[in-house]
């Protein structure tokens, strides 16, 4: 929840050229990278370009280029909640500001929790907090199955940041619960030098506060930060006046976005998407504070920017560990070869990538010390796994639920509940597919003769049929739904059915016309079965079935349920069973794949190691460093590597 009381943080460097540390998420830390300082030129309208010239009488400031202009992100439309004020609740935004606590000196005391499940010991516990907080730990006493640990007032947000790591094999809890919230003096600076006029600290807060609550989307879940350049309250109020406030606008705004929460699960909780869209950034320097920020992001667009390369991206390299969806679309980048590689090698929770599901790769490659290569392969094909649906809202499910039972039996009022003018309709018929014997089974003497005259089997139709067997309208659309057989398809029983519903952005938004960015969507792909319904099958014979895959592009709409279908996409094609996608066991690993090629302790070994570089991201060099130096004990290992990764010891060289 976001609250008016600052949070627990220790020294931050929140400057123009962000250098930051991680805090927390899966992450558990990162090897941060200082970049040099720059001078930022920003044009008139106050947006930073990196190659626009400089201003007459603009006086340059830290930070790095990337510009803040464009046009609103399309990751999600915004609700009718945009810019409402919640009074409580998780995820609410709460205006307003409370005078912070004294600064003091003292001792506070901070509850460690969960290391008694773990291997390791009070002492190692001790050392294990001073090495990720860099906090020397003054007092120690253990209270039961809790460790309470005295630190310096003023660095209890660097040890309560680590809440939730893991510790030989355990999760931490850390908190402090009788701990004032406190801010560092390098905090108030940033929001003293913010704004180009003299402004008090509190009036900063406020009008960042403001814009906030403007930009995020309760129901979504979403904080909307596309096209800053262009937003009325930061350009009315001069953030965009010098190159020195521009700079520090982005870290000073993710600063009071911090502040209102409690804690990291709140803020887990509060924000799973946010849109960078449209903001002319050509690296990451600029907004690199998100990511400390907001760690464990599900959903982030940088839609419409000029990233060009990977190498622009590194200000995130590690970090977002659990992030699920990402879209760079609009982007030299995408350009790149090797780019979905390469995204899913940085982000290992990726399943979306423009739009796109993503595939995972195959084989891990784990390397021998004599140099030599053995390849783990995961079995071929992979397995069937169950139907991916990406639907927070329900919208989808709930369409699906209804179509079929409305196709079956009202074709009219299904087309007048989710077709326009607008929505299109194809239908192929695949008489060539794969196809199983139906014992007893009432075949029709032509049993393709009525699909033929509407199908657009793009393999047999060519010329202006490609044109006139597309369907646009519902006037277009009744004609054809009418001379097709009428149908049963069984919704009653699930082992009939497979679908995907995933979102999509950039549908067209037929309540707005002049929105050139569209609104978002869901694509929902469904296979199946359903019966021919003929009156002149004989009562001894069992019904005549067909097999179809049937993909449909839907968007918010007029209708009564506010849900139109853009394009309609059928299928048709002999029976073939529905076996073919039933889920089955997953295993990463073939059985015996290791084992019968190596001893009992050498196939141990090699497993762990499958295992630390999955985990880690580790090449097959240093993870078996990683793994020998610590006695092949796995949990000892992973301890190490989070801690070397924390201090900054690892090469980016260690990495694959």
């Amino acid at each position: 929840m976001l609250n008016a009381a600052p949070p627990p943080t220790g020294p931050k460097n929140l400057r123009g050229s962000p250098t930051m540390r991680g805090r927390g998420g899966s992450s558990r830390g990162g090897i941060s990278k200082r970049s040099g300082t720059q001078r930022i030129r920003v044009d008139k309208d106050g947006d930073l370009d990196m190659d626009a010239p400089a201003r007459p009488g603009a006086r340059g400031g830290r930070g790095g280029p990337g510009g803040m202009s464009g046009s609103p992100g399309s990751m999600s439309t915004r609700g009718s909640g945009r810019g409402s004020i919640r009074a409580s609740g998780s995820g609410a935004l709460r205006g307003g500001m409370t005078r912070g606590p004294p600064r003091g000196q003292g001792l506070v005391e901070i509850t460690v929790l969960g290391w008694v499940e773990s291997k390791g010991n009070r002492d190692s516990l001790v050392d294990y907090l001073e090495r990720k907080s860099a906090v020397k730990i003054k007092k120690s006493r253990v209270q039961q199955d809790a460790l309470i640990i005295s630190v310096p007032f003023l660095q209890v947000g660097e040890v309560t940041k680590w809440d939730g790591c893991n510790f030989a094999g355990s999760t931490l809890s850390i908190t402090a619960a009788n701990a004032p919230k406190i801010s560092s003096r390098k905090d108030d600076e940033m929001l003293a030098g913010a704004l180009s006029k003299k402004t008090e600290k509190s009036d900063t807060i406020k009008i960042l506060e403001t814009v906030l609550i403007a930009r995020y989307d309760p129901n979504a879940k979403m904080l909307d930060l596309s096209r800053l350049g262009e937003d009325p309250t930061l350009r009315q109020t001069g953030f965009f006046d010098l190159a020195s406030t521009t700079s520090k606008m982005f870290p000073a705004l993710m600063l009071v976005a911090d502040r209102r929460f409690e804690t990291p699960a709140d803020k887990r909780n509060a924000v799973h998407s946010v849109s960078l869209a449209y903001n002319n950034l050509k690296d990451l320097r600029v907004v690199a504070s998100l990511a400390p920020t907001f760690p464990e992001l599900k959903n982030l667009s940088l839609e419409g920017n000029l990233i060009p390369t990977w190498k622009e991206m590194d200000n995130w390299k590690f970090k977002f560990r659990k992030l699920e969806q990402l879209i760079l679309a609009g982007n030299p980048i995408v350009t790149v070869q090797g780019y979905k590689e390469e995204a899913i090698r940085r982000y290992p929770s990726l399943t979306m990538l423009d739009g796109v599901m993503l595939d995972r790769p195959p084989p891990v490659k784990v390397g021998q010390s004599s140099g030599s290569e053995r390849s783990v392969q995961v079995p071929m094909p992979l397995a069937v796994k169950s139907g991916c649906v990406i639907d927070e809202s329900g919208v989808g499910m709930q369409f699906l639920a209804s179509f079929f039972s409305l196709y079956d039996t009202d074709r009219d009022t299904l087309l007048a509940t989710f077709y326009d003018e607008q929505s299109k309709f194809s239908l192929q018929a695949n008489t060539m597919s794969p196809r199983r014997h139906q014992a007893g089974a009432h075949i029709p003497s032509k049993p393709w003769e009525a699909y033929y005259p509407a199908s657009r089997n793009l393999t047999r139709v060519y010329g202006g049929q490609l044109i006139s067997k597309l369907y646009i309208g519902t006037q277009a659309i009744r004609p054809v739904w009418s001379d097709l057989p009428r149908t049963k398809h069984d919704i009653g029983d699930g082992k009939l059915w497979a679908y995907d519903v995933w979102p999509i952005q950039g549908l067209p938004d037929i309540n707005n016309p002049l929105n050139h960015e569209g609104v978002s969507g869901l694509i929902a792909m469904v296979h199946g079965e359903f019966e021919d319904v003929t009156e002149d099958r004989p009562a001894s014979t069992t019904p005549f079935r067909r097999s179809f895959d049937r993909t449909f592009t839907l968007a918010p709409g007029r209708g009564p349920m506010g849900l139109r279908v853009v394009n309609d996409m059928l299928c048709i094609r002999a029976w073939s069973g529905h076996e073919a996608w039933q889920p089955e066991p997953i295993s990463e690993v073939a059985p015996g794949a290791v084992g019968a090629v190596l001893g009992p302790e050498e196939a141990m070994k090699q497993q762990k190691m499958v295992e630390l570089a999955r985990r880690t991201g580790l090449n097959a060099a240093f993870t078996e460093l990683c793994l020998a130096e610590n006695g092949w004990d796995f949990d000892r290992a992973f301890a190490a590597f989070e801690a070397a990764k924390a201090g900054g010891l690892l090469p980016p060289g260690a990495f694959v």
